[in-house]
């Protein structure tokens, strides 16, 4: 992973890239922001970050995303983030390569099904 300041420039090469995530790694990571390659081979849990905001983007694959809707047996595992067994009321989007979703802080979202895999970057906006 690479740490930078907010205004600092970052240039990571498609074979670093494509190491990341095949590993499911960090990108990078500053005050405002944490980039991650991810990769999923199946559904995961629901979940809700309260003051963070997701914007993915898919590079190969698809999925089926839940947005919206209710966080069924939400826990707290970490300050601010919610997991849990579903969503109640979302709206199902199935999502493949070159889709982007923004999920707002506070929108439950939840890999719902993954029929083979899925790569996706994820820039995680914080607040400062």
């Amino acid at each position: 992973s690479q740490d930078t300041n907010n205004s600092a420039p970052l240039f990571v090469g498609h074979d670093e890239m494509s190491k990341k995530f095949e590993n499911g790694d960090l990108v990078a990571e500053a005050s405002a922001y944490r980039i991650t390659a991810s990769h999923r081979d199946k559904a995961g849990q629901a979940e809700v970050h309260e003051t963070a905001t997701d914007i993915f983007y898919v590079s190969d694959g698809q999925a089926t995303v839940v947005l919206g809707g209710e966080l069924v047996g939400g826990e707290m595992t970490r300050p601010h983030e919610y997991r849990g067994e579903a969503i109640r009321n979302g709206q199902a989007h199935e999502i493949s390569e070159g889709d982007v979703l923004v999920i707002p802080a506070g929108t439950p979202h939840w890999f719902q099904a993954v029929p083979n895999e899925v790569s996706y970057l994820v820039v995680k906006v914080i607040p400062e």
